[in-house]
């Protein structure tokens, strides 16, 4: 019987492994602190010296997950060693161990970054310090096939020589080395099943109310006028276009502010955002109540259970207190602690590799969250479960997901990327808008013209994203017919806002109130099982509407808000309901190209910014600045076919009048040829800003 060598014990080399491990790490923290840089607004040094000590603590945190990743990667390369020591009964040797430890740990480094690559390059983009277009040889060798090929020889690499030696160790009754390579078999096994995100596959309905089901489905940043059913030459959204074949879809349908905090808010509530104190992003936590008039709180009140889950697009879900009873989102993305806790870029890279997981979630929440990392998929499959959980409830539900899909740097999840992009493009925007990566560049492109921008592809990438969240609606919706509920629930598609591509001469959202109103025009498509007729109303309605459509359509009471009920609409879809549609800018992050020369300005959102509880760390605009923002902003009434602008000049406000119908990229200001008209709207105008 051959002796149980004794170097190969688990004790053996482990110390040396942890002096190699703590060496790896060293070298990612050294590497980021030479070129340290981390996400969010550069804030003026007056403002980060607050932080100096959480900033070495976040650094320390990313370091200490980057040491345990490391160790147990070359602990479990140093447990192939010790097989391959067992099979050929061969001398332990320390340096071959700590070789094949390491080569371990590169091998599945470099996996898990060729496979991010292939399948969500975005995430990879988003911490990446070099030129982008380095990485485009590498993948231009990346298939699916491959990447599940090499995917299961390093698995047999692996465990075929961990088993043998298993095998071995039993014949030879080496007990301890039996104990050892089996723990460490079944601790490979068993972990990926515990920190994987899995569907629930669970049917049958078991609710026994009758009052309907509340479905919502929301996404970040999408254009009405990029959704196939509402005219668009391309098939982005062929699923939703069945759905819209049998709802309500409104295509007229503003909301007040084009920014995500204050049209979450009007949506919950019926009311205008500026009534809750809310225009902007940018809100301290001592200003997040919400009237008690919030749909989760009153949905609750007639027995609903009521739930909220989101991606980093929607952490204003958790910061306004809504009402729900449970919210699956990240926390407050406009915070400073947030943005130190991600970490400089390296660090953000090593870790991102390893953290699209359960415990990554958990624990590293920050980086699992990341801006610009697409999790349209882990959103689909947690919507799926909370479907399958609420279906074995006695209660309704009012479920709203919301999903970061379609919001720039509009990176999302293979093939959709190459959905309509050109595949010899190799600019920096192959796999998402390059440029909004690093935030500095964001807000100087803010003030840049369409030249800075590879536009075709920045639109092609979008599309994309949109045909990417048309089929988590598929997916959605088939299971909500497996489990029996699509004919008790109330399915609601809807944006925030939408986004400008350079039609006015400016990009992003909120910017402007000219045009197509492509920023403030929200895609609302609302299917009641109470209603079969697909009919598309074209007419003027507000977002802040939906939430009384809503209560309506369950025959629940509305409390006193700002918006109507539409449910009129769908009975008599021909009714006029001749309502006022207001808008506002947000604030801008400097000065945008062709901007009037007299327009009313102020400084940049660096200087603009502001922490006024350090303990907290949330970002809110400085109270010295908001009431020249307020005089600042743009202004709009749409009522029928008349859009009056109101655009405030240094010594005066100019007017401009357009005819939507006849004149939809607002070309031609109709002020002179329609006084009556123009001095209706402005005191209409006048009015609601009174109010509000």
């Amino acid at each position: 019987m051959r002796p149980t060598p004794p170097e190969i014990y688990f004790a053996t080399g482990a110390l040396d492994i942890a002096l190699c491990a703590v060496v790896f790490t060293l070298i990612l923290v050294i590497k980021s602190l030479v070129d340290y840089s981390r996400t969010g607004p550069q804030l003026k040094d007056k403002i980060i010296k607050n932080y100096l000590t959480y900033t070495v603590f976040s650094v320390t945190r990313l370091a200490v997950y980057t040491y345990f990743l490391i160790f147990i990667q070359l602990l479990l390369g140093k447990s192939l060693y010790d097989a391959i020591v067992v099979i050929f009964s061969i001398q332990h040797d320390l340096t071959y161990a700590l070789i094949t430890a390491c080569l371990f740990f590169f091998s599945a480094t470099t996996y898990s970054f060729l496979k991010l690559l292939l399948y969500t390059p975005s995430t990879i983009i988003s911490s990446w310090q070099y030129n982008v277009t380095r990485l485009y040889p590498i993948w231009n060798l990346l298939s699916p096939i491959g990447i599940k090929i090499t995917g299961i020889l390093l698995i047999s690499f692996y465990f075929i020589p961990l088993v043998t030696a298993l095998v071995i160790s039993t014949y030879h009754s080496y007990s301890i080395l039996q104990a050892y390579f089996a723990t460490i078999i079944l601790l490979s096994i068993i972990t990926p099943r515990l920190t994987n995100f899995r569907r629930i596959k669970r049917r049958g309905n078991l609710q026994s109310a009758n009052q309907p089901n509340i479905l919502l489905i929301g996404t970040d940043t999408l254009r009405v006028d990029h959704i196939s059913s509402f005219g668009y030459s391309r098939s982005t959204t062929p699923t939703i276009d069945e759905l819209a074949k049998k709802s309500f879809c409104l295509t007229n349908c503003y909301t007040p502010l084009a920014r995500t905090a204050p049209s979450l808010a009007c949506l919950h509530t019926g009311i205008l955002p500026q009534k809750m104190g809310i225009i902007d992003n940018f809100v301290d936590h001592s200003n997040t109540c919400i009237p008690d008039s919030a749909l989760p709180k009153i949905f609750k009140e007639n027995g609903y259970i009521t739930k909220a889950i989101s991606d980093w697009a929607g952490a204003d879900l958790k910061k306004f207190n809504f009402g729900y009873d449970i919210v699956d989102t990240p926390e407050d993305q406009w915070n400073i602690k947030y943005y130190l806790r991600q970490g400089p870029m390296p660090l953000r890279l090593f870790l991102s590799l390893f953290s699209n997981n359960r415990i990554g979630k958990y624990l590293l929440p920050e980086i699992f969250y990341q801006a610009g990392n697409p999790l349209t998929q882990y959103l689909t499959n947690e919507t799926i479960n909370s479907i399958s959980e609420l279906a074995t409830k006695e209660s309704p539900f009012f479920l709203n997901v919301f999903m970061g899909t379609t919001h720039a740097p509009f990176g999302s999840e293979h093939p959709n990327y190459l959905k309509f992009s050109n595949g010899k493009y190799s600019g920096e925007s192959k796999f998402v808008m390059f440029t909004y990566s690093d935030p500095n560049d964001v807000i100087d492109k803010q003030e840049q013209t369409v030249e800075a921008f590879d536009l075709d592809q920045i639109k092609n990438l979008y599309d994309g994203c949109i045909y990417n969240f048309d089929n988590a609606v598929k997916q959605i919706l088939n299971h909500l017919t497996d489990t029996g509920l699509v004919d008790n629930t109330i399915v609601v598609i809807y944006s925030d806002h939408g986004t400008d591509f350079y039609e006015n001469g400016v990009w992003g959202q909120g910017n402007t109130l000219f045009g197509r109103d492509h920023s403030a025009r929200v895609p609302v498509i609302i299917h009641s099982p109470s209603y079969s007729a697909g009919i598309h109303i074209q007419q003027v309605t507000r977002q802040y509407d939906i939430a009384p459509t809503l209560l309506d359509l369950c025959n629940i009471p509305i409390p006193n808000g700002d918006g109507v009920s539409l449910k009129p609409l769908f009975e008599n879809p021909h009714l006029d309901l001749n309502l006022p549609a207001y808008q506002e800018t947000g604030i801008w992050l400097g000065d945008l190209p062709n901007m009037h020369p007299e327009h009313i300005r102020y400084p940049g959102l660096l200087e603009l910014l502001d922490v006024p509880d350090i303990s907290t760390g949330t970002l809110s605009i400085k109270p010295k600045f908001v009431p020249i923002i307020e005089k600042a902003k743009d202004r709009m009434i749409r009522k029928g076919k008349w859009k009056l602008i109101a655009l405030p000049l240094n010594n005066r406000i100019e007017y401009f009048l357009f005819d939507m119908e006849n004149d939809p990229d607002c070309q031609n200001n109709l002020t002179l040829q329609y006084p009556d008209i123009v001095k209706s709207l402005k005191n209409e105008l006048a009015k609601h800003m009174s109010e509000t």
